[in-house]
């Protein structure tokens, strides 16, 4: 920063002003999460500020920490069954936005399988109905995972029973954020 007077005497402050850079948030890890909140997330990008703050939604987090100018780990706070922007602010003003960043689930519900009944030797086409099926979602029967699972919708998924045993076991569906349900 240079001061020149009108006489044309000046003076210099070296490296007085420090332009900075915006914040970019590139992703989040994991992006989905339960409603209850206290999902462990960390947030990708660059330029962030060691005092940077981070907002989900209109709420400022308070459990940050800035791990780096490229990573910020934080907590997700409890939140209805929605996407959320992620906003990392650095003292400056200055901000990055990630649109939709962070996706809360409500737990999955199982309401009927169908059929019922199959052999033991596994490989039974299975038709589970339920609600909040998330894709990537596993799906076990008597803690055996189930073969060729696809989450057809968040109502309705389709599976191959596994090898089991005889009598009747739980059908359990597991949410990739670690979510579960089970019908006995």
């Amino acid at each position: 920063v240079t001061l020149k007077n009108p006489d044309g005497e000046q003076t210099t402050l070296q490296a007085a002003f420090q332009y900075t850079v915006a914040p970019v948030v590139r992703r989040v890890v994991p992006s989905i999460g339960p409603v209850r909140g206290g999902t462990e997330i960390t947030l990708i990008g660059e330029n962030f500020a060691r005092e940077a703050i981070v907002m989900f939604g209109e709420e400022k987090l308070t459990d940050v920490k800035v791990l780096s100018s490229t990573e910020i780990s934080a907590i997700t706070p409890p939140m209805g069954a929605q996407s959320v922007n992620l906003v990392v602010r650095n003292p400056d003003g200055q901000q990055g936005l990630l649109t939709d960043g962070f996706t809360y689930l409500l737990p999955p519900q199982v309401t009927k399988i169908t059929p019922t009944r199959g052999p033991k030797a596994g490989g039974t086409d299975i038709t589970i109905f339920g609600e909040n099926f998330a894709e990537g979602a596993v799906v076990t029967i008597g803690g055996v995972e189930a073969t060729g699972v696809a989450v057809a919708s968040d109502t309705l998924i389709v599976a191959k029973t596994p090898v089991g045993e005889g009598g009747a076991r739980d059908v359990v569906v597991r949410n990739p954020d670690g979510q579960t349900t089970q019908l006995t």
